[in-house]
């Protein structure tokens, strides 16, 4: 630095060459300058040696280091860098295995087809379960969960990875059209009669009894995610398994909760059905199908349901069903973003299928057993995902209270199902199928029909059951984000 006497002769000699008088305001400069480089340097003094003292005693070092730092790469021009804290490394690499869950597993997260490998098979155990009296006992969904679940907690394939992601974000929405092709609301309306109002009624005692389990059992064990399951527990018991797993994927419920509710609601269900069961234990079959084989009743159920296509299932109908799903999905995707919602594209897809088989019925009807035969791979490599997330401990623990939560929705829902039946006059038989229509969806509703001779109710109960695919993901959705989130 140069003294200021120094710095006014230069600047004199640079007026005498006419840059002007500007030797008072380079000495004020030059001034300035030494005394702001005089107080730095006693500053960098007093914190080098409060830095030193934390160090040597092990505390963090979290003192004004970036300021000191670049105080000595303007005044010396060298490239200086702060003295790291002193960090116990043991401990965060415990952390970063805790938030990750995945450094630990035999299949990387990388490693896609690996990830997908697992994935297809929990869910091919899971159909293949079904085949057997105790994986019916269970179902082949749950199956599946377990499957997955055991496999991501032992350390065999990741708790987070890509695939999953990718499942749930393109595979899941495919299955939603595949489901619905079947949903032509003018045939619901025609050919189900009174049925459809009892449903109705039942779907009014799911949501009162969601509700009160709610405020009775608040599920603050799940943090954020206790009214989204609530949510979609609601939709499961006025749609079906498709609603519980498109509330999710609206609401972004984590997968441990998602796996848990589905766990503690599949052992309800068995519970509930054998008790629906037994309420109609009196209950006598149809003149037409009484005397009849089940397997006979079954053959009958379904021909009266696909009485406008021959073959279930053929590969250019599955082709074809694939094709219009994926443009469904690309349709109501593009809704969402321009309506600035995209969270809500699965309802959105919903809306568009609903519409589109209502309008155009013997266009898409034929695709329904094919696409139904896709979705049910689709829906069983989600819940393996699903399951691969979970953690069996968090099970365990949440387990309990969301049982209890379902059984008093559930009650709730059963009690109204009976009060508001017999108010309006309806009888048990419509009064049980609505219910289990309600809870099970129309596969279970069709199940019992055909295992009591119900014959004049095979169509009925299917098509209500639709109707709860079509309108319980928007229902539960806004009964969520407008009442349940605040209780």
């Amino acid at each position: 630095l140069q003294p200021p006497t120094e710095r006014c002769e230069v600047d004199l000699v640079g007026d005498e060459k006419g840059v002007g008088p500007t030797w008072c305001t380079e000495t004020a400069k030059a001034d300035a300058h030494i005394t702001d480089t005089c107080a730095d340097r006693h500053q960098l003094g007093v914190e080098g040696k409060a830095m030193s003292a934390a160090v040597a005693q092990g505390r963090s070092t979290s003192l004004r280091t970036p300021r000191l730092c670049a105080f000595v790469k303007q005044r010396c021009g060298k490239k200086t860098t702060a003295p790291r804290p002193m960090i116990n490394r043991k401990h965060t690499k415990r952390r970063q295995r805790q938030k990750c869950g995945t450094n630990m597993s035999l299949i990387a997260p990388t490693n896609h087809w690996g990830c997908w490998a697992a994935l297809s098979l929990a869910a091919a155990a899971g159909m293949w379960s079904e085949t057997k009296p105790l994986g019916r006992q269970f179902t082949g969904q749950i199956v599946t969960i377990l499957i997955a679940l055991a496999l991501s907690n032992v350390g065999i394939i990741p708790f987070d990875a890509p695939v999953y992601g990718f499942v749930n974000k393109y595979l899941l929405p495919l299955a939603v059209p595949l489901l619905l092709f079947q949903g032509n609301l003018t045939r619901v309306f025609k050919e189900t009669g009174r049925l459809l109002t009892m449903f109705s009624l039942g779907s009014v005692g799911t949501v009162l009894g969601t509700l009160v389990a709610l405020y009775l059992i608040p599920l603050h064990s799940l943090g954020s995610d206790g009214w989204k399951i609530a949510a979609a527990l609601a939709a499961r018991h006025i749609g079906g398994a498709i609603n519980y797993v498109s509330t999710t994927a609206a609401l972004d419920t984590s997968g441990g909760a998602v796996a848990s509710g589905l766990a503690a609601d599949n052992i309800l269900c068995a519970f509930y059905f054998a008790f629906l069961f037994y309420l109609a234990r009196n209950l006598r079959p149809d003149s037409e199908g009484k005397g009849q084989s089940q397997g006979r009743l079954v053959e009958q159920a379904s021909a009266s349901f696909n009485e406008d296509y021959e073959d279930p299932f053929n590969f250019l109908q599955c082709a074809t069903a694939i094709a219009a799903s994926s443009v469904f999905c690309a349709c109501g995707t593009c809704l969402a973003a321009f309506f600035g919602i995209p969270g809500y594209s699965i309802p959105l897809i919903t809306l568009l299928v609903t519409f589109f088989a209502t309008a155009f019925p013997r266009w898409l009807e034929p695709l329904s057993p094919s696409g139904e035969g896709v979705a049910g791979i689709i829906i069983n490599i989600f819940l393996a995902s699903v399951g691969a997330s979970g953690s069996i401990v968090g099970m365990l623990q949440n387990a309990p209270f969301l049982f209890l939560f379902c059984f008093v929705q559930v009650g709730v829902h059963l009690m109204l199902c009976f009060l508001l039946g017999r108010l309006f006059g309806f009888d048990r038989r419509d009064i049980l199928l609505a219910s289990n229509a309600n809870v099970g969806g129309p596969t279970t509703a069709v199940a019992m029909a055909v295992s009591k001779g119900w014959r004049r109710s095979f169509v009925p109960a299917m098509l209500v059951g639709t109707s709860g695919y079509a309108v319980a993901t928007f229902l539960c959705v806004a009964l969520g984000f407008n009442v349940l989130r605040f209780m």
